[in-house]
């Protein structure tokens, strides 16, 4: 049966490390999507206030028959440029993984 969660979380760390004290806030919404029982889209944005970094992660997994499966998974990071007043992109990666499964 198709269906969407969306899930939205913060997280307050304070550290402490002898004289240096900081606070670090994460912050990440998490959107998963089921087209049907053999394909589904899992997508995550997260952004560390500390090192001023969001970055999102996308994967979809295709069943194609119990034990075989295929996954494409897509990321990327933006860093919060004070100079730029923007995101800049520090990377982006893709990769995909087929799983087979020989019963004998």
């Amino acid at each position: 049966r198709p269906g969407v969660t969306l899930s939205v979380e913060q997280e307050w760390n304070r550290i402490s490390l002898g004289a240096d004290n900081f606070q670090v806030r994460l912050y990440r919404l998490v959107a998963d999507t089921q087209f049907s029982p053999w394909l589904y889209l899992v997508n995550n944005v997260q952004f560390d206030s500390m090192s001023q970094v969001m970055g999102w992660q996308s994967r979809l997994r295709w069943i194609l028959t119990p034990g075989n499966d295929l996954f494409v998974v897509y990321t990327q990071n933006w860093m919060d440029h004070e100079l730029f007043d923007r995101f800049a992109t520090l990377d982006r990666r893709a990769a995909a993984k087929f799983v087979y499964t020989h019963r004998f």
